[in-house]
């Protein structure tokens, strides 16, 4: 038993003098051999970060800044970002009370307070934000009025009071959540000014009338919403009443016993 552990001895020592030499002579492959067999048996928490230390995948305790030593295969570490984050919810559309259409985006501030339930109750905590956000904010905007919308206070207030406990829940604080933007959509848009357009023609036409126009001149002047074109435009032909005519460049048309019937040139 002694001559092996002797000779085990004497091995090692063999060994040892020819890795220090070999390190001697290469000492920039030596240090970074080091270095890795060192960030094996090893882990580095950044500032503003935290680690969550695990054992054969059971959750054994919060790393803080620093190195750790840890056994490879065993210990497994995942770090959290534990500054505040920021959350850009995609564009969302939401139906008000009345039925108006509103296109809106939502901002979201979150600072991570347990890293532990951050990484266990949820599995992607972001997207999990960003879906409970969505829903909120919509149903939010469902239960208002148009005109209640100018509150925004109120819509942003209602936006906290419901992220807050699905944010403690996952181990997170709410810094800030509001509403970016809160547009109409362009059909809205349109429904909602079409009254006043109404209103300010309307008005423009007494006017004119009271100039002493016709009301037939009046309108004329006060115009359409489509681009009038004269009768004689190059681009149109009359057609006899009740007969089939060719027209510009081969086109045809056939009229009815009403009388003239006018058609675009297929190729002007």
């Amino acid at each position: 038993m002694d001559a092996w552990l002797q000779w085990a001895l004497d091995g090692g020592r063999a060994f040892g003098g020819l890795l220090w030499a070999w390190a001697r002579e290469n000492p920039k492959e030596a240090l970074f051999i080091v270095a890795a067999v060192v960030g094996l048996m090893g882990v580095v928490i950044d500032s503003g970060h935290r680690g969550v230390l695990y054992r054969f995948g059971r959750v054994r305790r919060v790393l803080e800044p620093g190195f750790h030593p840890l056994i490879p295969y065993v210990h497994q570490v995942k770090k959290v970002h534990t500054r505040s984050h920021t959350l850009d919810v995609p564009k969302q559309r939401a139906t008000t009370a009345d039925g108006f259409v509103y296109d809106l985006d939502v901002n979201v501030v979150y600072t991570i307070q347990d890293p532990v339930k951050a990484q266990v109750e949820v599995d992607a905590l972001p997207k999990a934000i960003t879906t409970v956000a969505a829903v909120i904010a919509q149903e939010a905007v469902r239960g208002r009025g148009r005109a209640d919308l100018r509150d925004r206070e109120d819509l942003d207030q209602a936006l906290v009071d419901g992220l807050e406990p699905w944010l403690e829940r996952w181990g997170a604080r709410l810094d800030r959540a509001g509403f970016t933007s809160l547009a109409p959509s362009r059909e809205t848009l349109r429904l909602t000014q079409l009254a006043a357009k109404v209103r300010e023609r309307e008005a423009v036409l007494r006017h004119l009338e009271a100039a002493g126009l016709r009301p037939a001149i009046a309108r004329a002047l006060l115009g359409a919403d489509r681009r009038l074109v004269a009768k004689a435009h190059r681009r149109y032909r009359r057609l006899a009443p009740g007969g089939l005519v060719a027209g510009p460049r081969g086109s045809t048309a056939l009229t009815g016993a009403g009388g003239l019937d006018v058609r675009r040139r297929r190729n002007p």
